[in-house]
């Protein structure tokens, strides 16, 4: 992807995994419970691919730091 003008690679679910440590079905469930890292949704419909900027997982690691002390 460009990374000159900005753009990040977006991560897909098995990639937030394996940052944080924890099962796909995790970060699912997460998504369900509207909790976890923001995400989005490439395209309309339930089927349309998840993605997570790399920003947001940086951000939400931040949170969960903050939240510990």
């Amino acid at each position: 992807m460009l990374r000159g003008d900005g753009l990040q690679r977006l991560l897909t679910t098995e990639d937030v995994a394996a940052i944080l440590g924890i099962a796909p079905a995790t970060a699912i469930w997460w998504r369900s419970q509207r909790q976890g890292p923001q995400w989005m949704r490439l395209g309309r419909g339930k089927r349309a691919p998840i993605r997570y900027r790399p920003d947001a997982i940086n951000a939400y690691i931040a949170q969960m730091e903050c939240a510990e002390h």
